[in-house]
């Protein structure tokens, strides 16, 4: 997983310097050019192990041909001729080799394997930190030690511009000090945190992050460094959002929809019961709605539908609720009226009649015509059938509620159309008849 190679990478840095060679040494530098030079070693301070570990290599095979060379001497010369010193000295460098071997040249291959495996390794984690994620690393103060360039590319801030600084500039307001604080304490405890945040990036735009935060915890059991490891999912976000408004809102309108419109109703009436107020739904339905479709098309109709539920949602406050229920019908939901039923219901007439009367004004639409580039306004007329009845401390399922509306709206209809009508005794036992709410039209 990338987050491990850069955890394994900060980790293995450390420990790697404080065992490679020190390059500034003239042996050392004359190591690496004749192992680059002639045995092709790499310019590194691995390449120079590999040739210290070649020299002592020829050393022994070198020592090796003379001693053959002094016994065939020896055989063919007189015995007594020969220079006994100079093969002492050999057989005691013969009994030395071994030790040379197991104390000097076996270790130095070893380490030299080791070294070559970290040196891979980080070449490995150099190639995972320039991913398309974003990579702060930080020491144990949290001051930023380097980023990598998808970081660049996502906040906007150059390496130069946050290194040595704390992540804390990239803190976008949105979250208050205890979000802070609960996710340094999960650090702490846990060595890591994973989650949502929002940052501002350097232009000043807000931008949702899915962050990893890891402690990088050293040989001694102490957190050395703050691994952080992001990636922008604005995006995403944007994608549950639009999923989000097709399921709870009327894609012509945005107004909630039939789905939204019930947990509306269902907390509306929870909140009625807690304060002892009533509240009121409304079941509005435009009157000469289907002579503008069948004369101008339905393009026509969704421009008058739009215009009407924007005078509606002018007609409440914000925190009522103005719904499609479908095809020229909406329903507005009206929370924390009066205490008492009359002062409640007059204070839903108020507003049944503001609307009422805002949607008997005129529509004027601007349409184009097939095969004409020239915008043609159409003028129509379209009043209403308003519906209301009252609820408190509710007893009945808001399916209930939305049939006694819609029988009053149907009352307002009988009555002539361009009406208000509130639910009276006799349509309140109709509504409260267990049958479906869809048969009811």
């Amino acid at each position: 997983m990338l987050k491990d190679g850069v955890i394994k990478a900060v980790q293995n840095a450390a420990a790697l310097k404080s065992r490679l060679p020190d390059v500034s040494l003239p042996v050392f530098e004359q190591m690496n050019n004749l192992g680059s030079r002639f045995l092709k070693f790499s310019r590194s301070p691995v390449g120079a192990a590999g040739m210290m570990a070649y020299i002592i290599l020829v050393a022994n095979l070198a020592m090796l041909l003379a001693i053959e060379g002094v016994f065939k001497l020896t055989l063919d010369q007189n015995v007594s001729g020969f220079n006994w010193e100079f093969l002492n000295a050999m057989l005691t460098a013969f009994i030395c080799i071994p030790a040379l071997n197991v104390f000097v040249l076996r270790p130095m291959l070893e380490q030299q394997a080791k070294l070559r495996q970290q040196y891979n390794e980080l070449c490995i984690a150099a190639a995972t930190f320039e991913s398309q994620e974003g990579i702060m690393i930080t020491d144990a103060e949290r001051n930023i030690l380097k980023v990598n360039r998808s970081f660049t590319e996502i906040t906007g801030y150059a390496s130069e511009e946050v290194v040595g600084k704390k992540p804390a500039l990239l803190v976008a307001g949105q979250q208050d000090k205890k979000f802070y604080r609960r996710l340094w304490a999960t650090v702490k405890l846990e060595n890591n945190w994973q989650g949502e945040i929002l940052n501002r990036r350097k232009n000043g735009k807000i931008h949702p992050m899915s962050l990893t935060i890891t402690a990088v915890i050293g040989e001694e059991g102490q957190i050395t460094n703050y691994i952080g490891i992001f990636t922008d999912i604005t995006q995403q976000k944007f994608a549950e959002n639009e999923i989000h408004n097709l399921a709870y809102y009327d894609p012509l309108t945005h107004l909630p929809n039939r789905r939204l419109l019930n947990d509306r109703l269902i907390m509306t009436a929870a909140t009625s019961r807690r304060s002892g107020r009533y509240g009121a739904v409304m079941f509005i339905d435009l009157d000469n709605f289907k002579p503008l479709n069948d004369a101008h098309g339905h393009v026509a109709g969704d421009l008058l539908l739009i215009e009407a539920a924007r005078r509606i949602t002018q007609c409440v406050r914000a925190v009522d609720t103005v719904a499609r229920f479908g095809g020229d019908e909406f329903v507005v939901i009206l929370g924390e009226l009066d205490i008492c039923e009359s002062g409640s219901a007059a204070q839903a007439n108020i507003v049944a009649e503001k609307i009422r009367a805002s949607l008997a004004e005129p529509y004027f639409l601007s349409l184009q015509k097939k095969e004409k580039t020239k915008h043609i306004t159409v003028e129509h007329r379209c009043t209403s059938s308003i519906g209301v009845t009252l609820f408190a401390e509710h007893q009945e399922s808001h399916e209930t509620l939305l049939k006694e509306a819609d029988m009053a709206m149907y009352q307002a209809k009988n009555n002539g159309r361009n009406q208000i009508s509130f639910l009276n005794k006799e349509l309140k036992i109709l509504a409260s008849q267990p049958h479906n709410y869809s048969t009811v039209h």
